[in-house]
């Protein structure tokens, strides 16, 4: 009867140890989720302090569809720069749309092209 009550022992203490581990994994994983949460609401609306950079604006990649140029002045961007095309690459066809909606919207465009000698 000895033997039979240690294993009932060994395997509580099996299985406390494994509820144990389980349950700090699950409240590290709520955590991390909670944080997550957090993190892209805080995010989703973060710009540069207006103090520091009194002019705000954003760099807009070729290929980019459905950019909305008015958002972007309306949550206080005063320039955009809008990529022409990759390196070595020949210049992307929606380029002239953005140009057209980006000046539309009343930004200041710049235009990037990228290179490599």
């Amino acid at each position: 009867m000895a033997s039979t009550s240690r294993k009932t022992k060994s395997g509580k203490s099996k299985r406390s140890y494994f509820r144990r581990s389980l349950q700090l994994v699950a409240v590290i994983a709520f955590g991390a989720l909670i944080y997550a949460g957090w993190f892209w609401f805080e995010m989703r609306s973060w710009k540069p302090d207006t103090a520091l950079y009194p002019e705000q604006g954003a760099v807009i990649a070729s290929g980019t569809p459905g950019v909305r140029f008015e958002t972007l002045k309306a949550v206080g961007a005063s320039f955009v720069y809008l990529e022409l095309g990759a390196a070595g690459a020949p210049p992307d066809p929606g380029f002239r749309q953005r140009l057209a909606a980006a000046l539309e919207a009343g930004l200041k465009v710049g235009i990037v092209q990228a290179f490599a000698p």
